[in-house]
């Protein structure tokens, strides 16, 4: 999986090509994590970024304006189950609590006038050691953990203050010789990417027809306004950034793209490749059973973000019970998911594959499970898959996403049957529920 070039906009129109209006659809659709077919996302790894072998692997996080920070953070949190240090949270209350402002009753004007009055609150050697504090409490319940620290607020008044660029390597210093640092991770864009990919999402609004909407000049303000924020962020990070690198302890990440996707499966492709690193029950899965046969899938689709498995490869009785083979399906799709999302399920020479509801006579009720054609049709996912198999009938439906259970979507040809296609979820529930709680923990 990879990323986009961001040198597709149209600037001798102004107008955003037919390639630009089928990236945006492409791009709409990454928050469900759909495989796009660009460019690798470059990551660069110094010499000495390593995991501790025992204690805490403590990492500290970098990105600006544009490189997707935020979110890399909620799949860290999520996906690898890491622990998270946020700086900012610190400035904005526990440095106020701690001086006499009481929670809820200050505003944001508050808060600056305080710092202006107290700006050694803000000095570095100070939030390093409210850092250190929450690292110790996390690591009291868990000694292992991997600590991702964001330690760079976006906050306007302290980054346009340069807070800590005098000071950042001595203060380093102490700090590490208290809590060691394993490496820094530094989401990186170009400011030509940014602007780029800020444009291209500016024209795409206007393509949309919400152009009325913005004032004159509006995009020439964002614009400005985003040249200052990130020089600002950069100044902020450089010396965070040498330091790092100084002694090979820095991981580069290429965030050009603007594509979410494409980022975070290189990152996670980096952890579980280089440092060994587990990867727990990711966002969304995707299981597509291909019932009616893979000519669809052969000669319309880009296979390789895509495994595909024989189910009578996978099962130890190809032509037994139905149950006890979605049970293997389950087992097998949680041993993988580490490595791959999307999944295409060829039940050929099966029992499975007959598709009748009578071998899963004991699924017939919906439990708790809401499936979508009752509620909302299709999902992201499989608005995607038809597009990309679509011929001279554009309407015509190929897919259908019958349900998602806790973190998968399931996806079955349109005319499949909708009573066995609804056991198959119910069974497939049933049987990760166990599967699922061994595997987080």
């Amino acid at each position: 999986m990879g990323c986009a070039s961001s040198s597709n906009t149209n600037t001798n129109s102004g107008e955003p090509s037919a390639k630009d209006l089928e990236a945006l659809k492409k791009r709409q659709l990454t928050e469900v994590c759909i495989p796009h077919q660009y460019d690798d996302v470059v990551v660069e790894i110094g010499l000495n970024c390593r995991f501790k072998a025992k204690g805490p692997t403590v990492i500290f996080l970098f990105g600006g304006p544009g490189s997707h920070k935020g979110k890399a953070v909620e799949h860290f949190t999520t996906i690898m189950r890491f622990k998270y240090v946020n700086v900012e949270t610190i400035i904005m209350e526990e440095i106020p609590k701690r001086s006499g402002l009481k929670e809820g009753e200050w505003t944001m004007s508050d808060l600056i006038a305080h710092y202006k009055r107290t700006p050694q609150d803000l000095k570095l050697e100070h939030l390093l050691r409210y850092t250190e504090d929450k690292i110790v409490s996390i690591t009291e319940d868990d000694p292992n953990a991997v600590v991702v620290v964001d330690i760079l607020p976006s906050l306007k008044f302290i980054l346009s203050n340069n807070f800590m660029l005098e000071t950042c390597k001595k203060d380093m210093d102490s700090f590490e010789f208290r809590v060691k640092v394993a490496f820094g991770i530094n989401l990186h864009i170009e400011m030509e990417s940014l602007l780029k990919n800020l444009d291209f999402s500016h024209n795409m609004l206007m393509q949309g027809g919400d152009s009325q909407n913005k004032g004159v000049g509006a995009d020439e303000v964002d614009t400005r306004k985003a040249e200052r924020r990130y020089q600002m962020h950069e100044d902020s990070v450089r010396p965070f950034r040498e330091y790092f690198e100084e002694d090979g302890r820095m991981m580069t990440v290429d965030c050009s793209s603007g594509f979410f996707e494409a980022i975070w499966h290189a990152i996670q492709s980096t952890f579980v490749k280089q440092f060994n690193s587990r990867c727990f029950w990711p966002m969304e899965t995707v299981l597509v059973f291909a019932m009616e046969g893979l000519d669809i899938f052969n000669s319309k689709m880009d296979m390789s973000t895509m495994r595909l498995v024989k189910i009578r490869d996978l099962v130890s009785e190809p032509q037994g019970n139905v149950e006890k083979q979605i049970k293997e399906i389950a087992k097998y799709v949680d041993s993988q998911v580490e490595r791959c999302h999307y999944f295409i399920l060829d039940p050929a020479d099966t029992t499975f594959g007959k598709g009748n509801p009578d071998d899963l006579s004991s699924y017939s009720e919906a439990k708790d499970l809401v499936f979508y054609e009752k509620t909302e049709g299709l999902n992201n996912f499989t608005v995607h898959l038809n597009a990309l198999v679509k011929d001279t009938n554009p309407s015509k439906k190929y897919f259908k996403a019958v349900c998602s259970l806790e973190d998968e979507s399931l996806v079955f040809p349109a005319n499949s049957d909708t009573e066995f296609t609804h056991r198959v979820c119910l069974c497939l529930s049933d049987k990760q529920a166990h599967l699922h709680e061994q595997f987080q923990h």
